[in-house]
C-alpha cells in the first residue's frame, strides 16, 4: 500500500472515530438550564453578552458574574451583582431578543416577522416524498430575525437534532484548518440535515451581515433554531441558478424577499417557486410595490396578487392597500363593443392601462413598512374588467 493510500485510510478511520465519539459522548443540550453561549435578559431591560465561564460583565448596578448564571434552572433567577444589588435573570422572548440584540442592520421586528410567517400559512407535515422537503427561501438575511421566525414555524417537522456540539463557524476571508474531530463533527450534522423534512434557506450578499446573523441565531437559547436554517453568502440570483442546476425543477414552497430593487429578482426567483406557492416582499416604500406590479404586468409573470399591507406604529392592525395595473371599466367595455378588430391597436391597449395605488377603505389586518403577497399561478390569458376603477369618459 502506498504512503498516500495509507494516509487517506488513516484520515477516514480517524473521522469515523470522531463521528462515533460525537454521537455517543457529546454533551446533551439541556434547554431547562442556562448554558454557556446563551444571551440572557437582566431585569427585562439588558441583554447580556453571551455567557462564558469565568467572564464578568460590567453594568450600572455592578459586575455580573456569568458563572452565577451558567447551569442554573432557566426560569426566573435572582443573582447578586458585585454591589449587592439583586438582579432578575430570564431567557428573553424572541421579540425581546430581536429588539435588544446588537445589529449591523435594522431587523424586521418581531411583530412584522410574525405577520409575514402568519401570511405564509405554513403547515408542517411529513412530506409524501422524503426527498422533497418543505423549503423556504429568505433573502436577504440581514439581522436574522425573519430566519428565526421561519425556523420556529417549521422546526416541528424535523427530528431532534444531534446531541453533538455545533460546528465551528468559518471566519470571513480566512482559511481554516479542519481537524479530524471537526471533520467527524461536520459529518454528524451533514447526515442529520439530509433527513430534514423542512428547511429555511437564508441568503445574504454581505459577508459581514450574514456571519453576524448566524452568530446571533446561535446565541438564542443554545442555538435552538440554528439546525433548521442553511446559511448562504452570495447573490440570490446565483444561488437560485445553482440550486436549479442541481435539482432540475422548482423546489421552493415559499419565498420572502427583503432586498433593494426587489422587483428585479422576480423573474429568476420565480423559476424556483413551486406552483401555488407564495412570494412575499418586505419593503419600506409603496413605490417598490408599484414597480413589482408593473414588472408582473409587463412581463406577464404568473403571479396573482393576494394582498398589500402597510405595517407600522400608529396603525393598530395594519392597513390593506390596493396596488395593481388594470384597465378602467369604461375603456374595457368600449373595447369590447368596437365593431372592427383593427380599430384598436395593441399599443393603444397598453396606453389605456392605469396604476392603482391607494389604501382600501374599512379593511384592516394585523400589525414600518409594506408587505406584498403574491401566489404563483398559471399564466392568465387576458385581463378582466375592473369594477374598482371609475368610468372614464371618452366623449370628445
Amino acid at each position: 500500500m502506498s504512503k498516500a493510500a495509507r494516509s487517506v485510510r488513516s484520515f477516514v478511520s480517524a473521522a469515523k472515530a470522531a463521528f462515533d465519539r460525537a454521537q455517543s459522548a457529546a454533551p446533551v443540550r439541556d434547554f431547562a438550564r442556562f448554558a454557556e453561549g446563551d444571551r440572557v435578559l437582566i431585569n427585562d431591560v439588558k441583554l447580556l453578552d453571551p455567557l462564558k465561564q469565568g467572564k464578568t460583565t460590567e453594568w450600572k448596578y455592578g459586575h455580573i458574574n456569568h458563572d452565577s448564571i451558567i447551569g442554573a434552572p432557566a426560569h426566573s433567577l435572582n443573582i447578586l451583582s458585585s454591589r449587592g444589588v439583586t438582579l432578575r435573570v430570564n431567557h428573553p422572548t424572541l421579540e425581546q431578543f430581536v429588539s435588544l440584540s446588537p445589529r449591523h442592520v435594522t431587523p424586521i421586528y418581531a411583530q412584522y416577522a410574525a405577520f409575514i410567517v402568519n401570511q405564509l400559512d405554513i403547515h408542517v407535515s411529513p412530506p409524501a416524498n422524503p426527498s422533497s422537503p418543505l423549503e423556504i427561501l429568505d433573502a436577504g438575511t440581514g439581522h436574522g430575525s425573519l430566519a428565526m421566525h421561519l425556523a420556529r414555524a417549521i422546526a416541528a417537522a424535523n427530528s431532534p437534532p444531534p446531541a453533538a456540539r455545533y460546528p465551528r463557524l468559518p471566519q470571513a476571508n480566512l482559511a481554516t484548518t479542519i481537524t479530524q474531530d471537526e471533520a467527524g463533527l461536520a459529518d454528524v450534522w451533514k447526515r442529520w440535515k439530509e433527513t430534514r423534512n423542512a428547511v429555511v434557506h437564508t441568503v445574504e450578499v454581505q459577508d459581514v451581515w450574514g456571519r453576524a446573523a448566524e452568530r446571533l441565531i446561535r446565541s438564542f437559547r443554545q442555538g435552538l433554531y440554528w439546525p433548521h436554517i442553511d446559511f448562504n453568502i452570495g447573490n440570490v440570483d446565483k444561488w437560485v441558478d445553482q440550486k436549479l442546476a442541481e435539482r432540475g425543477q422548482a423546489f421552493l414552497s415559499a419565498v420572502v424577499l427583503d432586498l433593494p430593487d426587489v422587483h428585479l429578482y422576480f423573474p429568476r426567483v420565480l423559476a424556483a417557486i413551486e406552483e401555488d406557492a407564495k412570494l412575499v416582499i418586505y419593503t419600506a416604500s409603496i413605490t417598490q410595490l408599484c414597480e413589482c406590479e408593473k414588472l408582473i404586468e409587463a412581463q406577464g409573470l404568473p403571479l396573482k396578487q393576494e394582498k398589500v399591507v402597510e405595517l407600522g406604529s400608529g396603525i393598530s392592525d395594519g392597513r390593506v392597500w390596493n396596488v395593481r395595473v388594470t384597465v378602467p371599466r369604461a375603456r374595457s367595455r368600449q373595447a369590447a363593443s368596437t365593431s372592427s378588430p383593427s380599430s384598436a391597436s395593441s399599443d393603444d391597449g397598453e396606453s389605456e392601462k392605469v396604476m392603482i395605488c391607494r389604501p382600501k377603505v374599512f379593511e384592516r389586518l394585523i400589525g414600518g413598512g409594506f408587505i406584498g403577497i403574491w401566489r404563483k399561478t398559471r399564466p392568465v390569458s387576458k385581463p378582466v374588467e375592473d369594477p374598482d376603477v371609475e368610468k372614464i369618459s371618452t366623449a370628445e
